[in-house]
């Protein structure tokens, strides 16, 4: 009763109602955020009495809109996944203050406070509740749950809807674009930038065929770029315009290359000796260690400043699957105005280095314009990853028979590993038309020494297999000279033939071609499957001590 005649002798101060069943009083933080916000009017003043009405329509509710219409700037990774939360917590802040608000108007009065708390308290375990059915709805949809599951989940409250997810991911999207061209724009516009365009093969699913595929592995493409300390690369003189130069790498031939053959094994091998301990022949003879280059360049192994520009699905087979990786790069508009002025090295196996650069070549010697200019910003480069991977098929193919028998341990006798044994597994001389004499020492054809009686020992037998006179080899300027001509010649031939590859219409049989002869059948029967577990290990074994008596 008595709170009924106190609420009679008020009256507001703005529609001047006076039978309100609840005033409020705009005062202190109240007052000080509505001034800030331009929502005060000029007759008003600090502790002005309102009717609730106006109290919501006038002050809270604008103050709300406010609130949620505020964005800012993010530049962090961290950031992105917080925006997301800020703006689903303001939404939800928006139902907590009119929760909130007609919690004031049932229980006006301040002793209420356990009342107020247990309604809190259920307030804030909607809110738990509906965090943890959007983390695991989203976590549901990563592991391919399809929409009808997710939905169907979400009916009985276990998740949230699809629906729901996809506008999630939209938003991390929108706000890791944002973030990339932020990060672009403010700290890399005037750093050299090294890309990186792989495919990435989900391989590891279970092989479930439908109609149209016979598994769910997933073909993606990673387009990273890793930003460099140094200034940013010009693009004028970058490129190669000849864009594959077997003038240049035959003038590396005969400077660099062809030296280090003009020396023999043996006089290699006496450089050596003393000098090698045994840590250091065990580290030489390790095919590839990651902990060690990992722990010994750790401060540059990192993708702390890396730059994620998109993870698409794309099995990165044609020209057009690497054009459309390198449009996700320039299509971010910083890039655009970078890619004008400079150039960026791309690092990529042996079939980016094939795409990649016909695609340039169809741009540059056929002026092909279904080729966009910007894919001439970019200069394509082999990495060592993958001259190392090379290097590996080099040493399985010497070890054949090793790996051979490990495969019959494993898929049974019957089975043969692909493999057929050429001539190129001899040294180079044997692979050439002119091979090393078997009667005489020297395979210099201008050789002057006719008694050879004489000259048994002055003279050395190369890596390559032909053998010199000392004073023969010293007129080649210590340079197998018949090994230097078949090169020249291999090469010239191999990249004129690259050259006819690149200049071919798009959508054609392209260079590189699936070698469908050593594929091997994985529909196995079980009874060529070996079960005796003991002598796959044994077989393991002896593949290890044979890999590092190498």
């Amino acid at each position: 009763m008595s709170d009924k005649i106190k609420s009679k002798s008020k009256q507001c101060e703005e529609c001047g109602i006076s039978d309100s069943c609840k005033f409020r009083s705009l005062k202190n933080e109240k007052w000080r955020e509505a001034e800030r916000n331009g929502l005060v009017k000029v007759t008003w003043k600090d502790g002005i009495m309102l009717c609730h009405k106006c109290y919501m329509d006038l002050v809270e509710n604008p103050l709300q809109r406010i609130k949620k219409g505020t964005k800012r700037v993010r530049v962090s990774v961290e950031e992105i996944g917080n925006e997301i939360e800020t703006r689903e917590a303001e939404e939800i802040q928006v139902g907590r203050a009119i929760l909130e608000e007609g919690v004031e108007v049932v229980y006006e009065n301040e002793e209420d406070t356990i009342i107020r708390e247990e309604i809190e308290a259920i307030i804030r375990k909607n809110i738990m509740n509906e965090e943890l059915e959007s983390a695991r709805a989203y976590y549901l949809d990563s592991v391919g749950t399809s929409n009808e599951g997710l939905n169907t989940l979400a009916n009985i409250g276990i998740t949230t809807t699809a629906r729901a997810v996809d506008r999630k991911k939209r938003q991390f999207l929108a706000a890791h674009g944002e973030y990339v061209e932020k990060v672009l724009e403010n700290h890399y516009s005037e750093s050299a930038l090294m890309l990186n365009v792989d495919d990435y093969h989900n391989i590891h699913v279970q092989r479930q065929p439908d109609t149209t595929s016979t598994s769910w592995a997933a073909h993606m493409a990673t387009i990273i770029a890793n930003p460099c300390p140094i200034s940013a690369i010009p693009r004028n003189g970058a490129l190669n315009p000849k864009i594959v130069d077997n003038e240049l790498i035959l003038k590396h031939l005969d400077e660099r290359f062809i030296k280090n053959l003009g020396v023999s094994y043996h006089d290699r091998r006496q450089n050596y000796i003393g000098k090698c301990s045994d840590d250091s022949l065990i580290e030489q003879l390790t095919l590839h260690s990651y902990d060690d280059r990992l722990a010994e360049k750790k401060s540059n192994r990192h993708i702390q400043n890396t730059i994620l520009f998109d993870f698409v699905e794309s099995s990165l087979k044609s020209v057009e699957d690497y054009t459309k990786a390198l449009q996700v790069v320039y299509n971010q508009r910083p890039m655009q105005e970078y890619l004008s002025n400079n150039a960026i090295p791309i690092v990529a196996d042996w079939p980016g280095q094939f795409f990649i650069r016909k695609a340039i070549a169809h741009r540059l010697l056929l002026n092909n314009e279904i080729i966009p200019s910007f894919v001439t910003a970019f200069v394509p480069m082999i990495g060592p990853l993958h001259v190392s991977l090379n290097s590996r098929e080099l040493v399985f193919k010497k070890n054949w028979f090793l790996f051979n028998n490990v495969y019959k341990g494993i898929f049974g006798q019957k089975k043969e590993l692909g493999y057929e044994i050429t001539d190129r597994h001899f040294p180079r001389g044997f692979v050439m038309s002119r091979k090393p004499f078997t009667t005489v020492l020297c395979d210099y054809l201008r050789c002057d020494r006719t008694d050879y009686a004489n000259f048994l020992d002055d003279g050395k037998v190369l890596s390559c297999g032909h053998g010199y006179h000392n004073h023969c080899l010293e007129k080649c300027q210590f340079k197998c000279i018949i090994c230097l001509e078949y090169l020249r010649g291999e090469i010239t031939k191999n990249i004129n033939s690259l050259k006819v590859s690149m200049k071919k219409k798009l959508g054609e049989n392209e260079f590189i071609e699936e070698d469908t002869e050593n594929i091997i059948d994985d529909n196995l029967d079980d009874s060529e499957a070996v079960g005796d577990v003991n002598t796959i290990e044994n077989l393991l074994k002896n593949a290890k001590k044979s890999f590092s008596e190498l």
